[in-house]
């Protein structure tokens, strides 16, 4: 994404380093053991996220752009839009067709296998828009 080398660097010792220190009114506090990652609350975690979540956004791109996936056209200008993304939150439209739902299934396990993340399929919703001929429990599995 453009990065330099020392900024990456840096970034890269955040999660090495086994150890860190914080400040508290502008003076170090003694180091301290950290186990993995960045804590909840860290002033990097958003950036990062954000980072992260650009290769998810970039993924889906590409499938659209392959016809791996189809979006939902809206408007009177048939504006195409394959997925809308807010915080940690990702909406994505697609025509209802059993090869684009299988294929995103695909991209986004290809999503956690790079980046190490895991998606809560738990968590995710399949809305059905229009008419689907009764076929939402069948997109759904």
């Amino acid at each position: 994404m453009g990065f330099g080398c020392r900024w990456r660097g840096w970034i890269g010792n955040c999660f090495r380093s086994p150890n860190l220190s914080i400040l508290i009114n502008g003076s170090p506090t003694e180091q301290f053991g950290i186990h993995k990652g960045l804590r909840q609350g860290d002033p990097l975690s958003p950036l990062l996220f954000n980072i992260t979540i650009e290769v998810l956004n970039r993924m889906l791109i590409k499938a659209s752009s392959i016809q791996l996936l189809e979006g939902a056209r809206f408007g009177s200008n048939g504006v195409h839009v394959t997925h809308l993304q807010f915080a940690d939150d990702t909406i994505i439209f697609l025509r209802p067709k059993k090869e684009y739902i299988l294929n995103l299934k695909r991209t986004l396990l290809c999503f956690e296998l790079v980046l190490g993340l895991q998606i809560n399929f738990l968590k995710s919703y399949l809305v059905k828009v229009g008419k689907m001929r009764n076929m939402e429990e069948m997109w759904a599995d």
